[in-house]
């Protein structure tokens, strides 16, 4: 017998068995992970958002496990669930954000409730106040470089709207006025695609200095207000409508920008009361003695007619507000010879309303004038002239220099593309599947190549490589088709060589003249292959005025770069308040959607740190 006692009993296994088994005992099926993909497999949550939570959870966790809390989360989590979730979560959030609170007005619209403000406005005036006195949003979203202020007005104040400008008088405006653009548009919002949309008008503003610097649509154009169009009333004798009494106000803020200092009095003319916070402020410096000057609108061309009364771009005699061009006559757009009789007889701050006039208030600021407003180059050239250009080229190359399946050739067409930006590095490429004859050539009609703006804008190299391989040699209209594809490569080079992302401002004196040139060329080269081609009874390369507005542009680009005031931006600003928007649909009336959208967007601003 033993005298060393009872054997000790054996464990199993080694150390790294044991602690594989202690770690297996300690993992568990994540809460949150079950959560995220019952979310994305209802289609509540795309799988980006599905990962981007959980890759904050995860290094939420990380640093939970090093003893830090989060207060934050834990009091969103402790609200109760219920009918009024919503407003909670949006109470917590308006304490916690240092923000302006959007302000109330009572804006009239449709069916609204009496004696209930109707509207929430993000005023420019007082977000340009906060984002200076708290110094990151000024430095982001207004002026990232002080230096280049004297460099854009001593190029900018060659521009037709200038002339007479009282801005020119000041003694400081060169270092201390920011430029100042806003964007309007339409934007389908609910029953999208539907022949009963309904669609939200909204706008925002933006610094052409944050334009200029290159920083994103998030930072730059900062939402104002909206409304749906259908609810939009109009003015009567007793009071004005929902756009008057928009444009007053916003023209109000937009002067109070332009002093430079806090009013003493309402939009309305009412003094503040004595004693009150605004009363408190009245007076003083609004951003340190900056201020700033509206001096462009950008805005598609239905925008334009629609709510600022310019001229129809289709009507035949007085279709552009910039010049008293017309269709037909001595002055005809459709006459783009190098010195064409419209090209001087273009408008002047002193004369502009003798050919049109506006109602909208914005019209009364100091200098502010019908050539303040900026013929879209996205929406003219890309989305207006190459469209159809473009289209005709390929639908003649389709019908008379491709043998083979209506299939065999759209997918040769297609592959040449995709193969050809693939191999070139093309900047932007070209996302449409060119699989179906409408994609170039409409059922009815002219025609026009189907794609966002950047698809068309990225077609000039491709399309010019394509139609040399495949065009005959000995026709004539075919040579002039590769002359204007030639001068269209020739401007996009220009204007691209020269853009602000390289620093430039607007295209150097001459660069300009070379580009309007180019600009004048392609036009007279579209015009002759329509001619040609109706005579030949064959529907090809329609000419609308959007060329005549894009060569507008080209006129101006030697004071400011086509790409500082296109609506590449604005139209991605109208994507994402048609989120917005969406979000704030469910139980609630049409007026207080717009309510819901501003403080959502006073939410957003502040998560991002944007202005605070």
């Amino acid at each position: 017998m033993d005298d060393a006692g009872p054997a000790r009993k054996r464990r199993k296994g080694g150390i790294q068995q044991r602690q594989s088994q202690a770690e297996a005992s300690k993992t568990s099926i994540s809460a949150l992970h079950d959560l995220l993909m019952t979310y994305l497999a209802q289609g509540l949550m795309s799988a980006a958002v599905c990962h981007a939570i959980a890759t904050a959870a995860v290094a939420d966790m990380g640093l939970s496990r090093e003893g830090t809390v989060f207060p934050d989360l834990e009091k969103l989590a402790k609200i109760k669930h219920g009918k009024n979730l919503q407003k909670s979560i949006d109470g917590l959030l308006a304490k916690q954000a240092d923000l302006p609170t959007p302000k109330e007005f009572d804006i009239p619209l449709a069916g609204q409730v009496p004696g209930q403000p109707t509207s929430l406005l993000l005023l420019p005036h007082e977000m340009m106040a906060h984002m200076f006195s708290n110094g990151t949003g000024w430095v982001t979203s207004v002026l990232p470089d002080p230096s280049r202020l004297a460099a854009f007005w001593d190029c900018f104040r060659k521009h037709p709207c200038m002339e007479g400008h009282p801005l020119l008088s000041h003694p400081q405006y060169r270092n201390r006025c920011i430029p100042l653009a806003m964007h309007g548009d339409e934007v389908p919002v609910l029953g999208v695609g539907k022949i009963w949309c309904r669609s939200a008008l909204a706008f925002s503003w933006n610094s052409l200095m944050a334009t200029f610097a290159g920083r994103s649509v998030q930072d730059t154009n900062l939402y104002i207000w909206g409304c749906f169009e259908k609810f939009i009333v109009g003015d009567d004798e007793d009071a004005p409508g929902t756009m008057a009494t928009f444009w007053k106000i916003l023209a109000w803020s937009f002067g109070i920008i332009y002093e430079g200092v806090w009013p003493t009095k309402d939009w309305e003319g009412t003094p503040y009361a004595p004693g009150s916070a605004e009363a408190a402020k009245a007076g003083t410096l609004l951003c340190g003695g900056y201020f700033g000057a509206l001096v462009q609108l950008a805005g598609d061309l239905d925008y334009y007619a629609k709510w600022l009364q310019v001229p129809k771009w289709n009507n035949h005699e007085k279709p552009c507000c910039l010049c008293r061009a017309s269709f037909k006559g001595p002055l005809s757009w459709m006459d783009n010879r190098e010195s064409s009789p419209w090209q001087s007889a273009g408008l002047k701050p002193s004369n502009w309303k003798t050919h049109w006039d506006s109602a909208c208030a914005l019209f009364q600021l100091p200098g502010f004038n019908g050539l303040c407003l900026s013929m879209d180059y996205m929406h003219c050239m890309f989305l207006g002239w190459l469209q159809y250009a473009y289209g005709s080229v390929l639908s003649l190359v389709f019908s008379d220099c491709l043998e083979g399946t209506e299939a065999e050739r759209l997918k040769h067409i297609d592959s040449f593309i995709k193969n050809y930006q693939r191999e070139h590095g093309t900047r932007y490429k070209f996302k449409q599947k060119l699989l179906k004859l409408t994609m170039i050539q409409p059922k009815k009609g002219f025609p026009k190549i189907r794609g966002r703006a950047s698809d068309v804008q990225s077609l000039d190299t491709a399309l010019l490589a394509f139609f040399q391989q495949e065009m005959d040699e000995e026709n004539y209209q075919h040579k002039q088709i590769l002359l204007f594809l030639r001068l269209n490569c020739r401007l996009s080079e220009k204007l691209d060589t020269f853009s602000p992302r390289h620093g430039y401002l607007a295209l150097p004196e001459q660069e300009a003249r070379q580009a309007l040139l180019c600009g004048l060329q392609m036009a007279q080269l579209h015009i002759s292959l329509q001619q040609h081609y109706k005579a030949a009874g064959r529907h090809l390369f329609n000419l609308t005025s959007k060329t005549h507005f894009a060569l507008h542009s080209l006129s101006l680009s030697g004071c400011i770069h086509p790409a500082m005031v296109w609506c590449f931006k604005g139209e991605s600003t109208m994507h994402r308040v048609q989120t917005l928007w969406k979000s704030c649909l469910p139980g609630v009336k049409h007026w207080q959607v717009a309510r819901k959208a501003a403080l959502k967007e006073r939410h957003l601003l502040w998560l991002r740190g944007k202005v605070g």
